[in-house]
């Protein structure tokens, strides 16, 4: 509820928060996991 509460102040972004995955695919598992998407790789950088 914390991190919502910090992103919400961020209005032109989409963001969600979710539990991590309890059984594990082969993937590594972090804690924290940042993806930002986007047709403009130079914004976004």
């Amino acid at each position: 509820m914390e991190i919502r509460k910090r992103l919400r102040q961020f209005n032109d972004l989409r963001c969600s928060v979710r539990n991590p995955q309890t059984i594990s695919l082969g993937g590594p598992n972090f804690d924290i996991d940042f993806s930002l998407l986007g047709p403009d790789l130079e914004t976004l950088q």
